[in-house]
């Protein structure tokens, strides 16, 4: 049992380093917005955020494998923040498409404030679920 329960727990791991990697997202899109610049590798990004996106199925699926418990509601304080993470996800990746297809500078600087604020918005609620985590047999 303690082999699969390591096992559940080094995949939960792993699979978090994803988020890890989006933290720098909101970072690169306020200096380009700043700096009035192009952002590049959209397709990158894009890619990082289905990523993610991946990333949040294996994470509820190896989280509920580590603590089966559906009764408690750290249980479902961990489900609301990673379905805010998805949707975060979700708008900012839409976002990135929209700036890919788009042609005129104006729209092209406000789609960046969106995916800057979004981005600030996911490193919050990563925040949060990282407090959890950390607190998960304290309380």
């Amino acid at each position: 049992m303690y082999f699969l329960y390591s096992n559940v727990l080094m995949f939960h791991q792993l699979f978090a380093v994803v988020f890890i990697l989006l933290v720098s997202l909101p970072i690169v899109t306020l200096i380009r917005r700043k700096t009035k610049s192009e952002l590049k590798y959209v397709g990158f990004w894009r890619g990082l955020i289905m990523a993610g996106n991946i990333s949040l199925i294996v994470a509820l699926i190896t989280g509920y494998l580590l603590f089966p418990q559906l009764t408690s509601w750290k249980t479902w304080l961990a489900v609301l923040l990673v379905v805010a993470v998805g949707a975060l996800l979700g708008i900012a990746g839409k976002s990135l498409k929209q700036y890919r297809i788009a042609t005129d500078q104006p729209l092209k600087q406000r789609l960046l404030s969106k995916i800057t604020y979004l981005g600030f918005g996911y490193i919050i609620v990563l925040l949060g679920i990282l407090g959890l985590m950390s607190q998960w047999y304290a309380i």
